[in-house]
């Protein structure tokens, strides 16, 4: 009902740390092309939001990314520094300490509701950001300047802690639409 209010929101609520901008990027992106009566909204927002940012990061001197140095790009074996991250995140998931179990009922509800999250534009975009700020770690994880197996070990459990609040929301999403749908078709019987 409140559209501009809403993609603020929605926008801002990843900022806390500069991981969050592929995921703020990528669901404003799918909300302009997915919902066009907003599209001024979001036309509006995005600058409002990137402007200020920017001018923090050069105040604050932090233009240069820590994890990405194209100076600093050399002749690795790619394949085994993707696949290493890929396994950091895996024994992540499988680590059933903190919010890691989140993970579990995440993917069990995609699993089961998967026709929903192609059916339904609000569920397929944070489902679609969600999957893109994974790889898109992966990827830091790959071509970081850093170290990697020393940045893995000190980031990824907070980096999968970045991504559980939007895991619980799109399952309680997943589970409150179920629960409309029953109760839509029990008042249908009834009829």
């Amino acid at each position: 009902k409140k559209p501009l209010q809403a993609v603020i929101l929605w926008c801002l609520a990843p900022w806390a740390k500069s991981e969050g901008l592929v995921w703020a990027g990528v669901t404003t992106i799918g909300i302009f092309f997915s919902y066009p009566t907003i599209r001024k909204y979001v036309l509006l927002t995005a600058p409002l939001l990137a402007a200020p940012w920017s001018l923090f990061t050069k105040y604050m001197g932090l233009s240069s990314s820590q994890y990405f140095r194209f100076n600093e790009l050399y002749a690795r074996p790619w394949i085994e520094y993707a696949t290493y991250s890929i396994h950091s995140f895996r024994e992540e998931f499988r680590n059933v300490e903190k919010w890691n179990l989140t993970f579990y009922l995440f993917f069990g509800a995609l699993v089961f509701r998967i026709r929903q999250v192609f059916s339904d534009k609000a569920l397929f975009i944070p489902v679609v950001a969600f999957f893109i700020q994974l790889v898109s770690y992966m990827v830091i994880f790959t071509i970081t300047p850093e170290e990697q197996a020393t940045f893995i070990a000190a980031a990824v459990s907070r980096l999968t802690l970045h991504l559980a609040p939007a895991a619980i929301c799109i399952v309680v999403y997943m589970i409150s639409s179920t629960d409309k749908e029953l109760v839509h078709g029990a008042k249908i019987k009834k009829r």
